[in-house]
């Protein structure tokens, strides 16, 4: 008994102890870590559910299967890769509100997981795809809305990983082509998509809604 004790003991999240926040002092703890773990398993369990449901439908029904694994799977490796404490840099906070243990060590450096961004990245543009088909949109304006959607990342990425005030540029410039890319989706491919009927539609809104909600 003493034995099987000792094992559970052992057992749990071990990330933060393996894989330490050496060099920052505002970095995730064994809970946050934790809720990433958590998060990682949501969306494996989606991308493992759809891949079967796939390939029961024929090869050209399967997009919007396509669609939602693909974001899915970046996500869930990108959330894996948090949880493990791993694809971060520490950056110099901009304001240093917080004292912590280790202040003296590594004053005022917070954890940014660029790996995040790299999620975001190839994943944002799977549901501006999907969206942007249901409704038959052009391919140059998917191209567009898919560009503008790498534009906010790669903005974003930018401004999280330095500390010079010029990052809130760049957080205006992903903000902006954010923006850009619900008007075309909420104006150009809505009033496409309402052409093919009111169930397209509510499956539209409904979706749409969503992705600004959870965004």
């Amino acid at each position: 008994m003493s034995d099987y004790v000792e094992l559970l003991k052992r057992g749990g999240n071990e990330a933060i102890k393996i894989n330490p926040p050496t060099g920052a002092d505002f970095h995730i703890t064994s809970r946050g870590s934790d809720w990433l773990f958590t998060v990682f398993c949501v969306n494996l369990l989606f991308g493992v559910i759809l891949v079967p449901l796939m390939f029961r439908k024929p090869v050209k029904d399967r997009f919007v299967y396509y669609t939602a694994i693909a974001p899915n799977l970046f996500m869930s490796i990108a959330y894996f890769t948090m949880a493990s404490n791993l694809g971060w840099i520490p950056v110099r906070a901009k304001y240093n509100h917080v004292q912590t243990s280790t202040q003296k060590e590594h004053p005022g450096y917070r954890q940014i997981f660029y790996a995040r961004y790299v999620g975001w990245f190839l994943a944002f543009p799977w549901p501006i795809i999907q969206m942007s088909l249901l409704g038959g949109t052009p391919l140059w304006q998917i191209a567009f809305n898919v560009g503008m959607t790498e534009i906010f990342t790669v903005c974003w990425l930018i401004a999280a990983c330095v500390h010079s005030t010029y990052k809130w540029g760049y957080y205006t410039i992903g903000i902006g082509a954010a923006i850009v890319v619900c008007i075309s989706l909420m104006t150009t491919t809505f009033n496409l998509v309402k052409a093919r009927g009111k169930d397209v539609s509510n499956v539209f809104v409904t979706f749409m809604s969503v992705i600004m909600f959870c965004g």
